[in-house]
């Protein structure tokens, strides 16, 4: 007959309704065996089992109320979650820094929510597949079936989603004390949580003492130590990288500040004609007086074919001597999007030039000289701004007398 549950079983081996010598199977041993030769059948039999021919079959079964594995243990069970939930968020967000390079397309809070869930899947993946997952392995935990199984993926993933949901809200803060608090209570009062009661799954653990909790809080945040260290060494070469290519690139003439000459190899054609007309050296300068003298303020643009752009205001005094400290540079790429001329800046060594997208309204433009108007920066549009409009020279080009 069957299937029958395990409890049922257990009720009619202790009320004698059913001998020891009963045959009986389960997925866990695969085959036919007398009850008595299972230990925690044997034990619920209220007369002495006979002697069976059959041999003693080591099912991982639990039944007795003084036995470890069958007491609710809610702490060993929250610091193996925290255990996991540590090895897989790091391990996930390290993978998102390392893939957008600390530029999120979304806000963070949406990427830290979308790792979130991705983390029920990946519980319910491991528990399908091993009954158990790194954190609950440490800490001699097992997710199994009544029949001692390992559970479905459908089954896993609805403990999972439940777990998350109504015993950690989410990860919402306040919400999720309130719930995690919740559930030690019907988990110590009841021996068993909602998820488990409502999918027909059972937890079993093996004996742990304090010291190996201690030991697993530990390694897991070694773990993420080392996920973090390696991450920053990781960023830290992809940002070399670049620095080294453009280190490489030959001097302009002015002393310091690379550029890339327009007939460098690999550059990037381009159908649009104002793109060749722009690239090159531009210049604004400025002379202004002041209580320690005239200073000639010189803002140098410098486009390249290959979309990228460096650009620098430095002052000097009337005998052209660089005044200490005034120097400010930043670079990144350009483009052209109908009348916007586009900046994205990605270094810059001046606050007032924030990495970031610039947005420009091209205005005349020809080989001579071009003009853009300021429309947005990366902190929004200006509110007001004294000198929004830029005249660039062609420094190729000589200023006619005026």
């Amino acid at each position: 007959m069957g299937p029958v549950a395990t409890e049922e079983l257990c009720r009619m081996f202790s009320g004698g309704q059913l001998p020891l010598q009963t045959p009986v199977w389960s997925d866990a041993i695969d085959k036919w065996v007398a009850a008595g030769t299972i230990p925690g059948f044997r034990q619920l039999s209220p007369v002495p089992a006979q002697a069976l021919d059959a041999p003693g079959v080591a099912l991982d079964y639990y039944a007795a109320s003084d036995d470890f594995a069958s007491q609710p243990h809610p702490w060993i069970r929250f610091f193996a979650r925290g255990m996991d939930a540590t090895l897989v968020m790091m391990t996930l967000s390290v993978a998102c820094v390392v893939i957008f390079r600390g530029r999120y397309p979304v806000p963070s809070l949406v990427i830290y929510a979308g790792l979130a869930v991705l983390s029920v899947f990946i519980e319910a993946l491991l528990l399908s597949a091993w009954g158990t997952t790194p954190g609950k392995a440490f800490l001699g935990i097992r997710v199994e079936t009544a029949s001692g199984t390992k559970p479905t993926y459908s089954q896993a993933l609805s403990r999972s989603f439940m777990v998350w949901l109504i015993g950690q809200g989410l990860y919402i803060p306040i919400v999720s004390l309130i719930t995690e608090v919740i559930a030690y209570g019907k988990l110590t009062s009841e021996g068993q949580t909602a998820w488990d009661r409502s999918t027909g799954l059972r937890v079993r653990h093996a004996p742990c003492g304090a010291g190996r909790v201690i030991g697993g809080i530990f390694l897991a945040a070694g773990y993420s130590l080392l996920l973090g260290i390696g991450t920053a060494v990781v960023l830290v070469a992809m940002q070399l990288r670049p620095m080294a290519a453009r280190a490489a690139l030959p001097p302009a003439p002015m002393a310091g500040f690379p550029i890339i000459p327009q007939n460098a190899g690999g550059v990037v054609v381009t159908t649009d004609p104002r793109v060749a007309q722009l690239a090159g050296t531009w210049v604004i300068q400025a002379t202004h007086n002041t209580n320690r003298g005239a200073t000639v303020w010189t803002n140098t643009l410098i486009l390249g074919r290959d979309g990228t752009f460096r650009q620098s205001i430095r002052a000097t005094d009337a005998a052209r001597a660089a005044r200490p400290g005034s120097t400010q540079e930043w670079s990144g790429t350009w483009a052209l999007l109908g009348t916007q001329f586009i900046q994205n800046v990605t270094e810059s060594s001046t606050a007032r030039q924030p990495k970031g997208r610039w947005v420009y309204t091209l205005g005349e433009h020809n080989s001579g000289s071009f003009t853009i108007r300021r429309q947005s920066s990366p902190e929004g549009p200006p509110a007001s701004d004294a000198h929004p409009t830029y005249t660039f020279r062609n420094s190729s080009v000589p200023t006619r007398p005026q």
